[in-house]
């Protein structure tokens, strides 16, 4: 069930987490508004400031669950906000969003409960290289098509796994805002289907092209613009 407004989730959310604010949370709850995954992995919750984004655009898209992974280690702010998991769960619950979350507690490695099958994941746990591509390897072979990192520009593990992301296979962007936020989706051989290369043209369908008949226009283009198309 959606809060009473829209305007009612953000005002709680950073309300909640007024003193833990940074920006990835919510580029995260657009990338979900956006690609709709069915099943989405976190891996690192502590507060759940990125939960809250993540399962609120699954309960604005009304699909989709979020799994998230966490062996609560880290206990710097016991003093402050009480109970680690209990914490957790008071802050996804005044937001509105616990029943599109599940908790899984434990680290991301011996955990038995990974979903079997994952669309989009959010590695934020711990920053050695050889954890994070751990997590990111085990993400992708679940099937995930977009896999996000965190801390990629401060943190020697996470920015080494990045510069050895196969370009090949994945699209990998990193916005610059707080300590980096690497953003990998899988590349499709999605076949091009619209042109406007043809001057005075204000488009082609080229659907149904054969390949022939496709590189037959491209050629007419490059005579027309001097552009090589390959």
């Amino acid at each position: 069930m959606l809060m009473n407004t829209t305007t009612d989730f953000f005002v709680t959310v950073e309300r909640i987490f007024h003193d833990w604010n940074y920006g990835h949370p919510k580029v995260l709850w657009g990338l979900i508004r956006a690609l709709k995954p069915s099943v989405v992995v976190e891996v690192g919750t502590y507060r759940g400031y990125a939960a809250c984004y993540i399962a609120r655009a699954l309960q604005e898209n009304n699909h989709g669950h979020l799994y998230c992974i966490d062996n609560f280690s880290l206990r710097d702010h016991v003093s402050k906000y009480g109970d680690p998991v209990q914490h957790w769960e008071r802050n996804l619950t005044d937001c509105g969003v616990r029943d599109w979350a599940s908790l899984i507690i434990g680290t991301s490695d011996k955990v038995a409960k990974w979903p079997a099958s994952i669309d989009l994941a959010y590695i934020d746990g711990w920053h050695s290289y050889a954890q994070a591509k751990l997590d990111f390897d085990n993400c992708a072979a679940a099937g995930a098509t977009c896999i996000c990192l965190d801390d990629t520009l401060n943190c020697i593990g996470p920015r080494k796994l990045v510069a050895e992301v196969d370009r090949k296979k994945w699209s990998v962007t990193t916005l610059p805002n707080d300590n980096g936020l690497t953003i990998c989706t899988q590349l499709n051989d999605r076949r091009v289907t619209f042109s406007q290369e043809l001057p005075d043209n204000p488009g082609t369908d080229i659907t149904a092209f054969s390949d022939e008949q496709v590189k037959a226009h491209l050629q007419l283009a490059s005579q027309s613009n001097g552009v090589r198309y390959e």
